[in-house]
């Protein structure tokens, strides 16, 4: 197997066997030189369809911010806000839009299409991953470019070499990374239900808080109409189970 065709995910790759001494471990084989195996596509496929709810279940935290200018560079919050900001959630939250706005843009390029552009972070992260999330295998095949990033203090953008694989992995990392950010820092317990809009299964209520929410659709319901809403699904499905 020639080094083009090693799955770029290195170790981390999903469908990596031991070495022979059983001290290591070798990637998967690809088919297309350059780019991840299909195990690894079907994980970052899986991670970045996560990360709209992980950047609502972060803005929930750090409550409102203010609307900046995406390309700003500036992390200061309005002067006249008076809630507090966690420097770190807001950075790992800036992270995820510029990370998943690159990764529009090179599928964009390859498709054609227009990149997604919006000055409002939550809107362009949601422009973004509707191109993404279903071209995943697209962005990995990606070859080399020149791109920026946030250093890791979040404070400054400095120009790296990148490529789709490593876009990719980059996707699934912030991912891991909320979900440990969320998980250090706020209680939630899980709803039974699906979410009656979206039909997605992420109600639930974080601790402290008095309403339950959907962290993909962000809808909102008081204690009442959360129980009276559960009883019309248990009679619904009552009703098909018949």
């Amino acid at each position: 197997m020639s080094d083009e065709h090693v799955c770029k995910a290195g170790k981390r790759c999903r469908a990596r066997t031991r070495t022979e001494d059983g001290k290591g471990w070798t990637p998967s084989a690809t088919h297309t030189p350059h780019t991840l195996c299909d195990p690894c596509v079907r994980w970052v496929e899986t991670d970045a369809a996560a990360l709209w709810a992980d950047y609502l279940a972060l803005h929930h935290m750090v409550g409102e911010r203010p609307n900046t200018q995406h390309d700003s560079g500036s992390k200061r919050p309005d002067p006249t806000s008076q809630i507090p900001i966690n420097v770190h959630v807001d950075a790992l939250m800036r992270d995820i839009v510029d990370t998943a706005e690159r990764a529009a843009e090179q599928i964009s390029d390859v498709l054609h299409i227009d990149n997604p552009q919006n000055e409002n972070p939550t809107a362009l992260l949601a422009a973004a991953l509707a191109i993404v999330e279903p071209n995943i295998t697209i962005l990995a095949r990606v070859r080399e470019f020149d791109s920026h990033q946030w250093n890791e203090a979040g404070d400054q953008l400095v120009a790296v070499d990148t490529d789709g694989p490593k876009l990719c992995l980059k996707l699934a990392e912030l991912h891991h990374r909320a979900q440990n950010q969320l998980g250090e820092t706020q209680g939630r317990d899980r709803m039974p239900v699906p979410c009656p809009r979206c039909e997605h299964s992420t109600l639930g209520r974080w601790h402290g808080a008095e309403n339950v929410n959907c962290l993909h659709c962000g809808s909102s319901w008081t204690e009442s109409d959360y129980k009276r809403m559960t009883l019309i699904l248990a009679d619904d499905y009552q009703e098909l189970a018949g």
